[in-house]
């Protein structure tokens, strides 16, 4: 009596499905054990242990606080997150253009150890609109992984490597919206602000369903729908569909602009 056995490529085509499925459905329970501080502590640095932690991006560190000097913004001060997560260093520089209305600012992220730190750096410029929507244009090619609020834009061209242009396109973006723009914080109060808009992102993370409360000590960690989601947009073939949509987006806002 004769048995027909499977073909080899039918088992490795399953056990490869199995894998697969097995890394998407397991890899949230990574996401899920994050946590994330409720409130954000800032602490005044000096220019010299920001330079330090962003090493060979120094350069742009400097070529872009002048660039932003030219177009009217001015320094409000560095500083750092001291309660990030372990292993991380998040540093921000601030910028105020009071014409505009205009905040900017550089993050700078470093992590690993001494010997191989990993960093990222991008600028953002960031305006708030009367009723609470703002609007977000920064050089980023990582993509976010949490909803927007209603009424808030993010636009990322990665691929615009000048300051003073991505300027341009954010002051073209904003007067393109039509809104009014919210007054900056007087004067001294603007990096308390900050931290009080950092802590407001993610609280309203809640009402998306994106995170909750730890109970046990009072941070905000990924509900199982937020570490799905946040993961699986992370992934392929998401991760490379979201690409392509913000390039292409990025692309026509480009060519309507004219900038």
């Amino acid at each position: 009596m004769s048995t027909v056995k499977p073909h080899g490529p039918i088992w490795l085509a399953a056990l490869m499905l199995l894998v697969t499925s097995a890394f998407y459905f397991l890899t949230p329970l990574l996401t899920r054990v994050q946590r994330f501080p409720v409130n954000t502590h800032l602490t005044p640095v000096e220019v010299a242990e920001v330079e330090d932690a962003a090493g060979p991006a120094t350069w742009f560190l400097r070529k872009t606080k002048e660039n932003l000097a030219l177009d009217g913004f001015e320094l409000l001060g560095h500083v750092r997150q001291t309660n990030s997560p372990p292993g991380v260093s998040f540093y921000l520089i601030a910028f105020a253009n009071r014409e505009a209305e205009d905040l900017a600012l550089i993050a700078l992220w470093r992590a690993g150890d001494e010997e191989h730190p990993q960093r990222t750096h991008l600028l953002e410029f960031i305006r708030q609109f009367d009723g609470g929507t703002s609007l977000e244009t920064s050089d980023s090619s990582e993509l976010g992984v949490f909803p927007l609020p209603p009424g808030n834009e993010v636009w990322q061209f990665p691929d615009v490597g000048d300051a003073r242009r991505l300027y341009r396109i954010h002051g073209a973006l904003a007067g393109r919206s039509g809104r009014r723009a919210t007054p900056l914080p007087v004067p001294g109060a603007e990096l308390a602000a900050l931290g009080e808009a950092l802590d407001g992102a993610l609280r309203s993370q809640i009402d998306t369903g994106y995170l909750e409360i730890e109970p046990s000590d009072g941070t905000y960690r990924p509900t199982w729908k937020g570490a799905f989601l946040m993961t699986w947009k992370l992934l392929p073939p998401w991760r490379w569909l979201r690409h392509v949509q913000r390039d292409r987006e990025a692309a026509r806002i480009l060519a309507e602009l004219g900038v």
